[in-house]
């Protein structure tokens, strides 16, 4: 391919998150929220300019850019399977497949219309992200939330983990240092199926439900509970209720079709 579209989308690939060998901590968690992509406008807004500059939704942008100069006006190829779209207050299921790497045709030019449609749905996937974590204007209270996909990469494999993180509200007389905070995240590894956890913290007390829909993962997950409880300690962290469960979370009530937040124009 063109040199600067291989450079647009090895800017891309930088940005994924090896989970292989190294240990994970909150650091790392931290610069990979922030670079998700779903902060860009406020970034530029607040004069971060150069932050928002190596972030995943500008590296997107650059790589649309590079492909179209370089096939111009090229026949779309047809639209891959979407990953489901983010919603406010939807559950979420992470399927076989989600973020994997696409098989590419040996013609170039092929390839090239591949890449520009699956760019073309995580820039689109990426407004989707933006928009759920636009304050509920149904809420007397403008709580935080945030929703985003952190592209990972496990034993040389790509992979999406879907993350939601959210502040909860502020009851009457409570100090704000004194909120609790929720994270959900899923993902859909080959061999071990789908994985998630709900984590719930507030002050140093932490909470933590893992689940697994397949069976063999939810005995091995269960089997490293005394492990994490000492690894959650060992930060410094209050471990509070640790539980496993074989299958997702009972899904919330769907709202209405015509609930506010999920229409969304695309050409912005």
């Amino acid at each position: 391919m063109p040199e600067p579209v291989a450079k647009a989308a090895q800017q891309v690939l930088a940005l994924r998150v090896p989970l292989d060998g190294a240990r994970l901590d909150g650091t790392m968690i931290k610069t990979a929220v922030q670079r998700s992509g779903v902060f860009q406008e406020a970034l530029l807004a607040s004069g971060q300019g150069a932050q928002a500059a190596g972030d995943t939704k500008t590296a997107l942008l650059g790589l649309r850019q590079t492909l179209g100069n370089w096939l111009g006006q090229q026949a779309p190829v047809a639209q891959v399977a979407a990953v489901a779209p983010p919603m406010r207050g939807v559950q979420l299921r992470a399927r076989a497949g989600d973020g994997g790497t696409p098989n590419l045709p040996d013609d170039l030019m092929e390839a090239g219309k591949v890449l520009l449609e699956r760019t073309e749905a995580a820039l689109s996937r990426m407004r989707l992200h933006q928009n759920a974590s636009l304050p509920d204007t149904n809420s007397v209270r403008q709580d935080s939330q945030w929703s985003l996909d952190l592209p990972v990469v496990i034993a040389g494999q790509q992979h999406l983990l879907q993350m939601q993180i959210h502040r909860d509200d502020t009851a009457d007389n409570q100090a704000p240092e004194d909120r609790g905070w929720q994270i959900r995240f899923a993902i859909n590894l080959a061999g071990a199926g789908e994985i998630g956890a709900q984590i719930a913290m507030k002050s140093k007390s932490t909470g933590v439900m893992l689940w697994a829909d397949q069976p063999e993962t939810a005995a091995a997950l269960a089997a490293g509970i005394e492990e994490l409880k000492g690894e959650l300690a060992s930060i410094g962290l209050v471990p509070g209720a640790v539980v496993v469960r074989t299958g997702p979370p009972v899904a919330p009530q769907k709202q209405p079709a015509g609930y506010a937040g999920q229409h969304l124009d695309a050409r912005r």
